[in-house]
């Protein structure tokens, strides 16, 4: 576990979205080429400001108190968790504002670890942000956060053991870490699937990987199976599971509304961000387009589960948040044209007033 968290630090938060070079040594045809693009000073200040100050503002404001997110298919580890955290002023929404940063910062980090973008920006950073604030339906707090930060590192687990099959101690990791986030929210062991795929794609799967990775999901709950006994609660071991089998797709029962735009509008863009990849493929590196290929099959898997599970597969939608920022800033770092700018700036202000209108409703 101390190599996984050693992985991530110490951050190194670029605060420019290139290599600056003088003014005077910058020729109208390099301006050309460069297009219209937004300080990330300015992408950085805003976005501490706009999703912190907001969330804040929107308690002291409107005396919003609001607990921790309990939902009806949350695991009773999870409630106990929420047990622990304040539910009385701005301590959960702070511990959840925390959370979303954290987040934000492992995903940069991950970003400029694999080389996953072809020069440095805040991009990623700023796009997980941006997601995770608009989609209001885990606020303040909810199990889906801590559960995608698992998730964020068995994907690092994951690209490290790239074409290493002999890989056992990454695979364990990663069957360890899909573990522990299916004890907040149990519907995270469908990613497991998804993994082996990941395994398969990158071509470190074996039989011995496949196995050390369902030793490492089972380790986690050997020990959960040895406390339910010794508390004589073997409930609180097979409850969870049948949660999984809550599957009803009906996420537009209610019709069409305007907390649905986040989800529609981060599918069209990280479609429209596949498609690019895919018919510019050449002009990245093959370990670049393995992994890139990997997030996209990601999101949509994320996405499709939101789908089968409706209302209560929000935990889905906010663990596609991760991949979609990567591929999102991958499109909007590559592609250097002005209508990219001024879609760019457009994305930005509808999140940010879909963020802000959450707020003001609910």
């Amino acid at each position: 576990m101390y190599r996984i968290i050693a992985t991530f630090v110490p951050f190194h938060f670029p605060l420019t979205d290139q290599f600056e070079l003088p003014m005077s040594k910058r020729s109208p045809a390099y301006r050309k080429q460069e297009g219209w693009r937004l300080p990330s000073s300015f992408l950085y200040f805003f976005m501490i400001v706009a999703i912190a100050g907001g969330r804040l503002g929107h308690l002291l404001l409107k005396g919003a108190w609001q607990p921790p997110r309990i939902g009806a298919l949350d695991t009773p580890a999870w409630t106990e968790i929420c047990d622990l955290l304040p539910t009385v002023g701005i301590g959960s929404t702070l511990v959840g504002l925390a959370l979303l940063l954290l987040m934000g910062f492992l995903t940069q980090r991950f970003t400029h670890l694999f080389a996953l973008l072809r020069e440095k920006s805040l991009y990623p950073f700023l796009f997980l942000l941006l997601l995770g604030s608009s989609y209001g339906e885990g606020m303040p707090i909810s199990a889906a956060l801590p559960m995608s930060i698992c998730l964020l590192f068995s994907l690092e687990r994951l690209f490290s053991s790239y074409h290493d099959p002999e890989s056992m101690g990454r695979t364990f990791h990663i069957g360890l870490l899909l573990g522990l986030s299916s004890l907040l929210w149990i519907q995270a062991l469908w990613f497991l699937p998804l993994f082996v795929y990941g395994m398969y794609a990158l071509r470190s799967l074996s039989g011995r990987s496949l196995m050390a990775l369902l030793l490492g999901v089972w380790t986690v709950y050997w020990l959960l199976l040895g406390g339910c006994l010794w508390q004589e609660r073997l409930d609180l071991f097979t409850a969870p599971f049948l949660a999984l089998g809550e599957i009803h797709p009906s996420i537009w029962e209610d019709g069409l509304t305007l907390r649905d735009g986040q989800p529609l509008l981060q599918l069209l863009l990280t479609l429209m961000t596949s498609l690019h990849i895919q018919a510019h493929n050449h002009e990245e590196s093959l370990r670049c387009r393995q992994f890139l290929a990997f997030l996209s099959v990601m999101a949509f898997y994320s996405l499709f589960l939101a789908f089968l599970y409706g209302r209560s597969g929000e935990g889905f939608i906010v663990a596609s948040h991760l991949p979609s920022a990567v591929l999102i800033a991958h499109f909007f770092t590559v592609k250097r044209e002005r209508y990219v700018g001024w879609m760019l700036l457009l994305t930005i202000l509808f999140l940010t007033a879909l963020y802000g209108w959450y707020l003001w409703n609910f």
